[in-house]
């Protein structure tokens, strides 16, 4: 149940429960008191005309009596009878007996003694049709009614705009702010803010999206600053690992790596039979550059040495330089007739001139 119906189903059911009192309740009392009030009005009308009857029943004037008697009910439509009998009960009005209707719902019979101090010399009778008059109570009713039911619609009407606008609408924005929260997402529009219950609670609302926002904010700087941190430390074990088993001059793998390569090429040719070839170089004038020249020399010729060595041979071989001037190479799957070619050929190369700055130097290797 929506939140409008909530609060608009009491306020139905308080107009129709309003309706039914006035209807069973109000509106009979003011039914009964208006008839009362009609009948005490007939009854002072007919007192009236039994005191402007007592002269011309003390003179017996009955031509009078009868034109006014008759001239009363002509003149009143819904006077249906009068009757008018003396101290002794004698007729005296109309001419002929006719007796009088019984009360009915419609009819009202109503009786005066026509009296000198405390002597009766006589009584009036009067039977009114009151037709007319519940008519117009009824009509009364149904209109009384059917403006009550307008009146209780309207207020109804408005009493729903007033909650849709001050209650409804705000509320659906919040929703849609707090969903959108949800996702992640700051910029929905909030109601304006008033000095009512809701105002109270966008205020307050407006002020837990702004923490969050700060929060979260604050989470991703710290986020970025842990990965930042982790892509840090990787990369410091990547080259400490990469320190640990490569040569810091040559870029080749050291002498522990080289070892860890053989033994696994070992263990491989133990199971499947493989056969590899291990190779040994040594420079044999590299104490005379280096003693000559400087270490820049020496270290350029050590360079020089593992790059041609690295890029001669296949990806799945090694080339490690095993400290100072000695390499090893590692020809996985080559055996030693096709290995002697290789090694042949690396030789010759390596006998070429190395020269530094003017002066030139021959690199006789041993393998």
């Amino acid at each position: 149940m929506t939140l409008r119906l909530k609060l608009f189903l009491p306020l139905v059911i308080f107009c129709l429960l309003f309706v039914f009192y006035a209807d069973r309740h109000w509106l009979p009392r003011l039914t009964e008191f208006t008839t009362q009030q009609n009948h005490t009005h007939l009854s002072k009308h007919l007192e009236s005309i039994g005191e402007s009857l007592i002269p011309l029943l003390l003179k017996r004037e009955l031509g009078n009596i009868y034109g006014t008697l008759d001239a009363l009910l002509e003149s009143n439509p819904e006077w249906k009878q009068i009757k008018l009998l003396d101290a002794d009960d004698r007729l005296l009005y109309p001419a002929t007996n006719k007796p009088l209707p019984a009360p009915r719902n419609n009819l009202l019979v109503l009786q005066q003694p026509i009296k000198i101090y405390t002597r009766t010399i006589g009584r009036l009778y009067l039977a009114v049709d009151i037709s007319s008059h519940i008519k117009a109570i009824q009509l009364f009713k149904r209109s009384f009614l059917v403006a009550l039911l307008s009146l209780l619609f309207a207020l109804g009407t408005v009493f729903a705009i007033l909650v849709e606008l001050i209650v409804t609408r705000p509320i659906n924005k919040l929703a849609i702010a707090s969903d959108n929260v949800s996702k992640g997402e700051y910029s929905a529009l909030l109601p304006n803010v008033g000095a009512d219950e809701v105002g109270h609670l966008v205020k307050c609302f407006k002020s837990m999206r702004n923490a969050l926002q700060s929060y979260r904010g604050q989470v991703e700087q710290e986020i970025e600053g842990h990965k930042s941190t982790t892509r840090e430390l990787a990369q410091q074990k990547e080259r400490f690992a990469y320190h640990a088993s490569h040569d810091s001059l040559t870029g080749l793998i050291n002498r522990r790596e080289f070892e860890t390569r053989l033994y696994t090429a070992i263990d491989r040719a133990q199971k499947d039979g493989i056969e590899h070839t291990v190779c040994f170089i040594d420079l044999d004038r590299f104490k005379i550059i280096n003693d000559s020249c400087g270490h820049i020399a020496g270290d350029e010729l050590l360079k020089q040495t593992g790059k041609y060595l690295k890029n001669s041979l296949r990806t799945g071989d090694s080339v490690a330089r095993l400290g100072g001037d000695e390499f090893a190479l590692l020809l996985e799957s080559c055996p030693l007739s096709l290995a002697k070619n290789v090694i042949h050929k690396l030789h010759n190369n390596l006998q070429n001139s190395f020269f530094h700055g003017r002066t030139r130097f021959s690199r006789l290797t041993q393998v």
